[in-house]
């Protein structure tokens, strides 16, 4: 019996034994903690500034009391004192320039999350869906453990398989929302955008083919990244559309929190799917 420990696939030939991919998927890992944190120390410096408005005296209506939740994730005046806000967001960088370099320990990343949770829902105001998704990001981190060992179950697949599926949910769910109403359907969403002048897109007035553009482009995203025939492009096309709601939208923290995703979409993830059924045909010849 011959068992093959390379395929070739579009694009090259990948290693496709269970040790090469942990490896990856290793590599992958520690390339998605680095970026979540560079994410998190930028987007608090960015915000130190309002700090006044968005944390110490906040203009977002407190939320509504949510038993448990609330007292756990709004941390201000449940398990955090209510003028804790700046020392809050100073740990907070300190603990994001930590996780540039080194592995957080576990309690690290669970205070994290809590301080993130607390900031983000004392300013729930100024939050997008990025912000909702490095919520859930910063959550399964705490599982997503990488240890200086060499060992393949260093790496949770449980939780490395749920942060990205929570990206393919994201666009998925986001263009599927879109068919609801008129406005994506006709093609006046991009007018509705730039009709507003803090946006400064009037070129985009009258652009009804960018509205189709955007839902083909959602819409396929979570199959289309499987495949290396299609992953590229639609990488490439998902890094040009984020960035560009970053410069003309003013929403950079939500488009880099989608490319902080990125990070875990493995090379030869359609090789290493099938191949179960690679070994098995070789063995029934062999």
């Amino acid at each position: 019996m011959m068992l093959h420990t390379r395929s070739t696939a579009p694009g090259g030939s990948y290693p496709s034994g269970s040790g090469d991919h942990e490896g990856a998927r290793k590599f992958r890992v520690v390339l998605f903690r680095r970026a979540l944190h560079v994410w998190l120390l930028v987007w608090v410096l960015t915000a130190l500034p309002a700090a006044e408005w968005l944390w110490e005296h906040p203009v977002s209506p407190e939320l509504a009391d949510a038993g448990i939740r609330a007292a756990v994730l709004h941390g201000f005046g449940t398990w955090l004192p209510t003028a804790a806000a700046l020392p809050v967001a100073v740990l907070l960088m300190l603990f994001a320039a930590y996780g540039i370099f080194r592995r957080p320990p576990w309690w690290m990343a669970v205070l994290t999350w809590l301080f993130f949770c607390a900031l983000t829902d004392r300013a729930w105001l100024a939050s997008n869906g990025g912000t909702w998704l490095m919520r859930n990001a910063f959550f399964w981190a705490i599982f997503l453990c990488v240890p200086p060992s060499k060992e393949p179950s260093a790496v949770s697949p449980v939780s490395f398989w749920i942060l990205r599926l929570q990206l393919l949910l994201a666009y998925a769910v986001s263009g599927l929302q879109k068919f609801q109403g008129t406005a994506w359907m006709d093609g006046t969403a991009p007018g509705i955008i730039a009709s507003d002048p803090s946006y400064g897109l009037g070129e985009f007035s009258s652009a009804p083919l960018l509205t189709w553009v955007v839902l083909i482009f959602q819409i396929t995203f979570p199959l289309a990244v499987w495949w290396g025939p299609t992953r590229v492009g639609w990488l490439l096309a998902g890094a040009l559309f984020h960035l560009a709601t970053a410069l003309w939208l003013g929403i950079a923290d939500m488009a880099f929190a989608f490319l902080v995703f990125y990070a875990l979409i493995e090379d030869n993830e359609a090789a290493w799917m099938m191949r179960p059924f690679r070994l098995s045909t070789s063995t029934s010849a062999h």
